[in-house]
């Protein structure tokens, strides 16, 4: 077993990793709705500025705008105490895949609150949970970022396999603290489940 310790990239991937597989079977099926509702407020927009399709290939082949794969989209949530609006990122349209098509007139879109529909409801539900996977995420790191594979394994052996899967090694099973006792304190005010399983 290596002696080398987690660093900060690798404790965050693991971590990430960890949180999102924890969070999946509550965040999956609200960000397919989501997707839904954001492609319709982007398409909203698109056709309250007049960007038809075919204009829009005009502009492009004109310079005018640059299209791009993917469009981040945005709503406001609020202000903060200096005034400044908040604004969360509630959707990523399109694809990164290389053969994807430049379908997007914008790589970010702030999409004004008459046009949004349902994505303030939609962010109403999923933002407390995208927090607590945050959260989530953050104690993980925190809690292993400095530390051995192996110590690591031995106090929450539940993490064996995302460890692997960044880092290539491979350690002791002996428990210590039980992992299920953290996932409770992140999952368990949505729903009480089994430590995750890296697949």
């Amino acid at each position: 077993m290596s002696a080398k310790k987690i660093g900060y990239y690798d404790a965050r991937r693991i971590s990430e990793n960890v949180a999102n597989k924890a969070f999946e079977h509550l965040l999956s099926p609200m960000q397919v709705e989501c997707d839904k509702l954001a492609q319709e407020a982007y398409d909203a927009v698109r056709i309250y500025l007049g960007l038809s399709y075919a204009n829009t290939k005009c502009m492009e082949d004109a310079e005018v705008i640059s299209m791009c794969r993917l469009c981040g989209i945005h709503i406001v949530t609020g202000k903060d105490e200096d005034g400044d609006l908040i604004k969360e990122k509630v959707a990523v349209l399109g694809s990164d895949d290389y053969d994807a098509p430049n379908s997007y007139v914008c790589s970010r879109m702030t999409i004004p609150e008459d046009l949004a529909g349902g994505l303030h409801e939609m962010w109403e539900k999923m933002g407390p949970i995208v927090e607590a996977k945050q959260q989530l995420g953050v104690r993980i790191n925190c809690d292993i970022q400095g530390k051995t594979p192996t110590s690591v394994i031995k106090k929450w052996p539940e993490l064996r396999g995302f460890i692997e899967d960044v880092m290539g090694v491979q350690g002791s099973v002996e428990l210590v603290v039980p992992f299920s006792d953290v996932l409770q304190k992140y999952l368990g005010q949505f729903l009480a489940l089994p430590a995750p399983e890296a697949t």
